[in-house]
């Protein structure tokens, strides 16, 4: 029981922050599931969205972790931890009823994993079946070394498509978008030095009157976050964003006079800018089709001051 109390602690120390973060912020989980749900995200039934975690698992890990949810809910020395193998069941109900990415359940992996190898130890203190610990061991290993480059970028575009053919194994779809020859996940990894390097392109077209008032505007994280990484070697500022977090963040002083913006559709930046140029062009490969070919715009006057419209620029998808 101590044990458990001491548990409960420490979940609550976690837990506890990100409940308030949450109430203090309208919700953004709940509204950014509820939104990728409603088209964005590839929609999958209760038994694709397992299968799928039987992948990214690996196989051979398969056993363990399935046995440590029922271990953490039946089994009678882990009695106080019953919460725990409750709250798997409860992540996958959620995450299956908003439509979540099958990759989301993944946090989860390691604690079920800890619980299935106690449950296995359990298991070979009979002699009989001792043989379950070295088995055990050797299947999670090897699934590992054959699985990992499904998961980790440990081979080049080439040998990556190459090996995946070999194995059977198609690119699963997280989102609806058109897929290049990369799934998502490595396809994501491209393109970021490219677009940068095409921003600060745009940026080199302003004066230095405006590069002194000038923000840079992205359609989405995944950009705002490669500007703001990779963009001091190129004398670029922080980017803003209305993507999730970054909204949040808000304008960060601009006033939105002159902005350079990067993914965003031209229709949409003439309703609030006098006069909007396209500056440059991203071309980046093997990245994502919809960053591929993505204009870069040098925007001015607009129509009103940017803390004003900030709203209006919320994409929480």
């Amino acid at each position: 029981n101590r044990w458990a109390w001491a548990g409960a602690a420490v979940a609550l120390v976690v837990w506890l922050p990100n409940v308030v973060w949450n109430v203090a912020n309208g919700w953004p989980i709940l509204e950014i599931l509820r939104n990728a749900g409603s088209g964005k995200n590839y929609e999958m039934s209760p038994l694709e969205f397992f299968t799928r975690q039987i992948v990214l698992g690996g196989p051979a890990a398969f056993p363990i972790w399935i046995a440590g949810v029922a271990y953490l809910i039946a089994g009678a020395r882990v009695r106080p931890y019953r919460a725990l193998g409750l709250s798997a069941i409860l992540l996958f109900v959620i995450l299956v009823l908003l439509r979540g990415k099958d990759y989301y359940f993944g946090p989860i992996f390691p604690m079920l994993m800890a619980a299935g190898a106690i449950a296995v130890e359990h298991a070979a203190e009979r002699r009989f079946v001792a043989w379950l610990r070295p088995v055990s061991l050797a299947g999670v290993v090897l699934s590992g070394i054959v699985f990992a480059p499904l998961v980790l970028p440990v081979l080049g575009v080439d040998r990556f498509i190459a090996y995946t053919e070999a194995l059977g194994l198609g690119h699963a779809k997280t989102e609806n978008h058109r897929m290049g020859r990369l799934p998502q996940f490595y396809a994501d990894m491209h393109g970021w030095e490219e677009m940068v390097g095409a921003v600060a392109h745009a940026w080199g077209t302003l004066s230095e009157d405006e590069k002194s008032r000038a923000a840079i505007f992205t359609d989405n994280y995944g950009e705002a976050g490669a500007v703001d990484f990779l963009g001091p070697k190129y004398g670029l500022p922080k980017a803003i964003s209305g993507h999730q977090n970054y909204f949040l963040w808000g304008p960060r002083g601009y006033t939105g006079d002159v902005m350079v913006t990067v993914g965003v559709d031209e229709e949409d930046l003439r309703k609030y800018f006098a006069s909007v140029e396209e500056a440059a062009r991203v071309h980046c490969g093997d990245c994502m089709p919809y960053e591929d070919d993505s204009p870069i715009f040098v925007c001015r006057g607009i129509v009103k001051p940017l803390p004003e419209v900030w709203a209006v620029t919320k994409n929480w998808r």
